[in-house]
C-alpha cells in the first residue's frame, strides 16, 4: 500500500517511552504520508474480532476432548496418566494465557465499539476463565503503561531475575500465591496502610472471581464425576496456577526484561524497555497473541488496534524512522537467552 520512503538517513532517537514517541510521530513521513494520515485510514474488523474471541474456546474444548481420549486409550499406567496431565496443563495454560491477551485488549477497547459493550464482552467470555475482571485490570494496566521500568509498576515480574529459581517458582505455585496475596497493593501503587486480611480476602474474592470460582468448579466437577478423569482435574487445577502465570509473566519478561549483561553495564539501574517480536506463527499467534508481539509499538501508541498492529509497524519500517524503529525489533528466543540469569 505504502512504497518504501528513500529517506532512511533519519539519527537514531529513543522512543522507550509514550511521551518520547509522541514527540517523534510528528516527524514520521512514508512516502508522502504522515503517520496522522496513515492511522485515520486504518478499519477494524469487528466480525474478525469476534471469530478471533472464540477460537481460544474452540482449542480449550479441544484440548479437554483429546486429552480425555488420550487418557482412556493410551494412558494405563501412572507414569502415562501424569505425563499426559502435564502435556494437557501445559495446552489450557496456553490457552488461557491467550484469554488473557483478549482481556488486555479489551482493557484497551478493542472487542467492541462501544466501550461498556466492550466491557461485557470480556467478562462474561474470557474473564471468566482468567478470573480478571476489566475494569480492576484496567487500573493496574493503565499504571504500567504510565510507570513502566518503574519499581512501582504493578505489572513488575519483568524487573525480577529469570533463573531456574523463578521457574521452579512458577510451577510450584509460589508465584500466583505471591501475586494473589499483593493484588491491592497493584492498583494503589502509594499504598502504604497494611489492610485487613479479611477485608484483602474480599477484596482477592469479588463478583465477578466468585462467578469465575463457579466456571472452574463446574468444570471440575464434570471432569470429576461425569467423565470420572483424574487426568483432567489435574491438569485444569495445574494448567490454570502454574502454567498460565508462566506463560504471562515470561511474556511480559519478553517484552520488557532488561538484558543481563546491559544490566551489569548500568549498574542495574532500571530503566523502561520494549520489544517489537517479528510475526512468525509463534510469536504472532501462541506467545505473542492479539497483536502483543508488537508491544513496543503498543506502549508508544496504545491506540492502535491489535488487528492493525502488523501494518502500522509495516509503514514504520519504511518511514524515514525505520532505524529507530528496527533498533527495537527482536525474537523471543534470542531475548530469552539474553534476559535469562
Amino acid at each position: 500500500m505504502y512504497k518504501n520512503n528513500m529517506n532512511l538517513n533519519t539519527d537514531i532517537q529513543s522512543i522507550s517511552t509514550p511521551s518520547e514517541f509522541v514527540k517523534l510521530k510528528a516527524q514520521i513521513v512514508n512516502n508522502g504520508v504522515s503517520y496522522s494520515a496513515f492511522k485515520q485510514s486504518l478499519r477494524v474488523n469487528y466480525q474478525k474480532v469476534y471469530f478471533l474471541i472464540f477460537l481460544p474456546f474452540l482449542f480449550l474444548f479441544l484440548s479437554i476432548f483429546i486429552g480425555h481420549y488420550v487418557e482412556i486409550t493410551f494412558a494405563t499406567n501412572i507414569l502415562a496418566k501424569i505425563i499426559t496431565s502435564i502435556f494437557v496443563a501445559g495446552f489450557i495454560g496456553l490457552v488461557l494465557h491467550s484469554m488473557q491477551n483478549i482481556m488486555h485488549a479489551a482493557i484497551h477497547y478493542d472487542l467492541h465499539p462501544n466501550r461498556i459493550t466492550n466491557d461485557r464482552i470480556a467478562n462474561f467470555t474470557v474473564g471468566l476463565f482468567s478470573a480478571c475482571e476489566v475494569k480492576q485490570g484496567r487500573k493496574i494496566h493503565s499504571l504500567h503503561h504510565s510507570i513502566s521500568g518503574s519499581e512501582k509498576d504493578p505489572e513488575s515480574s519483568y524487573l525480577q531475575p529469570l533463573n531456574y529459581k523463578k521457574i521452579i517458582s512458577y510451577f510450584t505455585g509460589i508465584e500466583i500465591l505471591k501475586y494473589i496475596l499483593k493484588i491491592d497493593k497493584k492498583i494503589e501503587t502509594n499504598k502504604d496502610d497494611k489492610i485487613k486480611f479479611t477485608d484483602k480476602i474480599m477484596y482477592i474474592l469479588n463478583a465477578h472471581r466468585f462467578f469465575s470460582l463457579i466456571v472452574h468448579l463446574s468444570f471440575l466437577y464434570f471432569f470429576y464425576f461425569i467423565l470420572n478423569s483424574h487426568v483432567l482435574v489435574f491438569a485444569w487445577i495445574y494448567g490454570f496456577f502454574a502454567f498460565f502465570p508462566f506463560f504471562s509473566s515470561v511474556q511480559n519478561i519478553m517484552e520488557h526484561g532488561e538484558e543481563k549483561i546491559e544490566k551489569e553495564k548500568n549498574d542495574y539501574i532500571l530503566k523502561p524497555v520494549n520489544r517489537n517480536f517479528s510475526s512468525n506463527f509463534f510469536s504472532k499467534y501462541i506467545l505473542g497473541s492479539y497483536g502483543t508481539n508488537k508491544h513496543a509499538l503498543h506502549h508508544w501508541d496504545p491506540a492502535i488496534h491489535f488487528l492493525n498492529v502488523e501494518e502500522t509497524t509495516d509503514f514504520l519500517l519504511k518511514s524515514n524512522y525505520a532505524k529507530t524503529v528496527k533498533n527495537y525489533e527482536a525474537a523471543y528466543m534470542d531475548t530469552f537467552k539474553k534476559v535469562f540469569n
